[in-house]
């Protein structure tokens, strides 16, 4: 089994997992712990990728793009100094067909969000 640790501070968009750090590397479990000093967090965890309209996967930058977001997690208030800790069978990514496609990405509601995150995979 291998570790992932991460620090997620912020309103933006973060990518928790690309699409090759996912293909064939299932997560077991997952643990987010809220460390902000007061204040609760709402986060979002979901599969995304985007691609556009080309034959042959060769993407123009005139074309069309179109974005998929799968929520795994939305708006889930998590309160400060509380850890939500989900395993495998809450997660429901098939890791063979839908993965090699999309990322693992988590946005946070607030400017001075902050999380912990560890990821145990399958390796």
């Amino acid at each position: 089994m291998s570790y992932i640790y991460k620090n997620i501070t912020g309103d933006t968009v973060q990518v928790l997992l690309s699409k090759n750090e996912l293909k064939n590397n299932n997560i077991k479990s997952m643990n987010i712990c809220n460390i902000h000093a007061s204040d609760r967090v709402a986060v979002d965890l979901y599969l995304y990728r985007t691609y556009g309209d080309a034959i042959g996967g060769y993407e123009k930058d005139t074309e069309t793009k179109t974005e998929e977001s799968y929520y795994l997690i939305n708006s889930l208030i998590i309160p400060n100094t509380v850890t939500l800790q989900l395993k495998d069978s809450d997660l429901l990514i098939d890791y063979e067909t839908i993965l090699p496609l999309y990322d693992l990405r988590i946005k946070l509601d607030a400017g001075d969000s902050a999380v912990d995150i560890i990821i145990n995979n399958k390796k």
